[in-house]
């Protein structure tokens, strides 16, 4: 057998066991006598030249990847800026052609409205699944990928489901672009992981107003969210105006002094 045909499984900028140091603090490629084979040649890394040269195409590969990514972030920040980079819209939302219209369903655009006025009426996400569990309603979530993908499938309205539909600024008839962003971190078991965060209104990128017809203006939007924020009972100590629930308010309404009991 040939000295390099004992490759590694993976390639050297994805796996981990291939840089990894071994406890006498060398990599684990010169434990193993690993190669590392490309269009250009043939690598020992427990050599010091070979390890040089490799050193420095992968850091000439983090520069290009760098620059490409750049570019692409570029290329889409330019059109969101138009109005023109597509996402998946909420239900309710439907493209035709490149403009952005109501769904035609009107058992979908009437389980939309019915989910703005309840909260306006009620004043809690939980009071708008509370009714529409108690008339018996469904709303309806469109499917992607798969069998299914594109058609809608109708369910039970869970809160969660509530609380994204109150806080999408496409429902108000505005386009934006950067509600959320990727952040990174280290899993236990030292993995990498992505997670998106929400990003607060003051900070979103692009935001163009009556880009497209909607369900609530965006004087209701912002006002859905101060509520929203009031609701909280999570906040500062608990001490933020709301419905009582949970934490200092408890009891409220329960307990009442009688004089001279």
């Amino acid at each position: 057998m040939s000295p390099w045909a004992r490759s590694a499984p993976c390639s050297p900028s994805k796996c981990r066991a291939w840089r990894a140091p071994t406890s006498n603090g060398t990599g684990c490629s010169n434990f193993t006598q690993t190669l590392v084979i490309d269009e250009d040649g043939i690598y020992d890394p427990a050599d010091f030249n070979d390890s040089l040269i490799l050193g420095m195409k992968g850091t000439f590969a983090q520069a290009e990847l760098h620059l490409i990514r750049a570019r692409l972030h570029g290329g889409k920040l330019h059109k969101a800026a138009k109005g023109e980079l597509r996402f998946s819209l909420p239900v309710g939302l439907v493209f035709e052609g490149d403009t952005i219209v109501l769904d035609p369903d009107q058992e979908v655009q009437g389980a939309v409205r019915s989910v703005f006025q309840l909260f306006e009426r009620e004043g809690t996400a939980y009071a708008v699944v509370r009714r529409f569990q108690d008339l018996g309603l469904r709303f309806p979530r469109r499917s992607y990928g798969g069998a299914w993908n594109g058609r809608l499938i109708w369910g039970r309205l869970t809160h969660s489901r509530v609380l994204g539909i109150l806080a999408n600024p496409f429902y108000a008839g505005s386009y934006v672009f950067g509600r959320h962003q990727e952040h990174r971190r280290l899993g236990p078991d030292g993995e990498v992981c992505t997670h998106s965060v929400p990003v607060s209104p003051e900070a979103w990128q692009v935001v163009i107003h009556d880009h497209h017809a909607g369900y609530i203006s965006w004087d209701q939007f912002l006002a859905n969210r101060r509520r929203l924020e009031a609701n909280r009972t999570n906040g500062e100590a608990n001490l933020l105006p709301g419905p009582a629930r949970e934490g200092l308010c408890l009891l409220q309404g329960m307990l009442l002094c009688v004089a001279g009991a």
